[in-house]
């Protein structure tokens, strides 16, 4: 038994003398014949804060950055929803305007055509033959028609629903 064990340990030198040039150390002889790491020097130590000194790092758990990316998501969608809420309000507002001036208009009209005072009252039912229909304020109010002196008004009233300026 003894020469078989020498044998093979004459063997095992000549592969690792061999394989010593190749720069793995040996590693892949020892793998290749099944006999285990032994490595012909020692591991480097590790030094704190040296290159080998693997350093903590903080890191977020997952769900962490799920509820992140969730807030962000919400928030731009709030930021996004305000916006369309903020133009709906100023389309609304343009359209009051726009229909008081048209009102405004109308009215004058008909205070030229019947030579009425300055001060005389106005009814819709003297200005509607003058529009195709009776206007509508787009935010919910309804228009005033007045004197023939004064502007109409919205009952939203405000700045963005008259035409004082």
């Amino acid at each position: 038994m003894e020469m078989g064990n020498s044998i093979s340990k004459g063997i095992r030198e000549m592969f690792l003398t061999k394989m010593r040039g190749c720069g793995d150390g040996g590693e892949s002889v020892h793998r290749a014949v099944g006999l285990g790491r032994e490595p012909f020097a020692p591991p480097p130590p590790k030094v704190a804060g040296g290159k080998n000194h693997k350093r903590k790092s903080f890191m977020m758990p997952n769900s962490i950055w799920r509820i992140i990316i969730a807030v962000l998501l919400v928030a731009a969608f709030a930021a996004v929803c305000a916006r369309m809420i903020s133009a709906r309000h100023e389309t609304a507002s343009i359209f009051c305007v726009q229909n008081l001036i048209r009102i405004q208009q109308i009215k004058e009209q008909w205070g030229m055509e019947h030579a009425q005072k300055t001060n005389a009252p106005v009814a819709w039912s003297d200005i509607l033959p003058y529009m195709a229909e009776r206007p509508r304020c787009p935010a919910g109010g309804r228009y005033v028609v007045g004197r023939l002196n004064e502007a109409p008004t919205c009952t939203i009233g405000g700045r963005d629903h008259s035409l004082e300026y």
